[in-house]
């Protein structure tokens, strides 16, 4: 008995790989897309898992603002520091947090986002006529954490001009008082001190305070808090801190840091 089928037309043949190849490539660019839509909703549930972790397991947190120096143009920079309140326990990790920086003269916020250990940073624009800016920093609450704010200012100063720095731990008239366990109202300035200082500010020499004792942002708060209530003795000046916080960096690190950077704006005079 013959067989009278015939064999499949060369076209239809090609035909049915090509229709077989399609069908493979689709089946492997869905299987694909099916992979990274599984990725995606893995990544947005962690996220999302993350957020929800960080929102509970942080501590009360706090912001400080931080006086600085700057050569009048049109930008300058604002920094700020984001950590727990005094008595909680330090997060290693304070990053992506959001910060609000406000010029006090009126000009829009900016928003900037923590790094690391919580350090944050921002430049804004001022009028470069004023002999100061001040600022508000702010961060932002939530259900478990109130709304923190600080204010610190910018100071202008032309470049070259004279410097005096002065430690403001070496102002006290009681050399051992501690700052932040001593009521600031009853900390008495050194009256010699301060003569000299009012001296050196009438003969046109910018007086810059360093607060860089202890290792939290807060001890530089309390000691710029307790310069600012000092203003009728002590000529006014603006108190820098250390440039970072819990990054280990000794306190004269942070001061050959800092002499550096002033050094190659303004000329210091002396290191009272």
């Amino acid at each position: 008995m013959h067989d009278n089928s015939k064999p499949p037309a060369p076209a239809v043949d090609a035909l049915t790989q090509r229709l077989r190849a399609t069908m493979l490539k689709d089946r492997s660019r869905f299987r694909r897309h099916l992979i990274i839509l599984l990725a995606l909703v893995a990544l947005t549930a962690g996220g999302v898992v993350w957020w929800i972790y960080r929102q509970t397991s942080l501590p009360p947190l706090t912001v400080v603002a931080f006086d600085n120096l700057c050569v009048p143009s049109e930008e300058f920079t604002v920094n700020a520091c984001v950590e727990a309140i005094e008595g909680e326990p330090m997060p290693g990790y304070l990053g992506g947090l959001e910060i609000v920086f406000t010029d006090l003269a009126g000009s829009a916020p900016v928003k900037a986002r923590t790094q690391g250990p919580g350090q944050a940073t921002a430049q804004m624009k001022w009028n470069a006529f004023a002999d100061q800016a001040p600022f508000l920093v702010r961060l932002p609450g939530n259900r478990r954490m109130s709304t923190s704010e600080d204010r610190a200012r910018i100071v202008f100063l032309a470049r070259g001009e004279k410097i005096i720095l002065v430690d403001v731990h070496d102002l006290p008239a009681d050399a051992t008082i501690d700052f932040a366990t001593s009521d600031l109202n009853q900390i008495a300035v050194d009256s010699l001190r301060a003569g000299k200082l009012q001296m050196l500010r009438k003969r046109g020499h910018q007086i810059v305070y360093l607060a860089l004792k202890g290792e939290r942002a807060l001890d530089y708060r309390v000691a710029r808090r307790w310069i600012e209530s000092r203003q009728q003795l002590l000529p006014s000046g603006p108190v820098l801190g250390r440039p970072t916080y819990h990054e280990h960096q000794t306190e004269d690190d942070a001061r050959r840091q800092i002499i550096s950077e002033l050094s190659s704006r303004y000329e210091i005079v002396s290191q009272e």
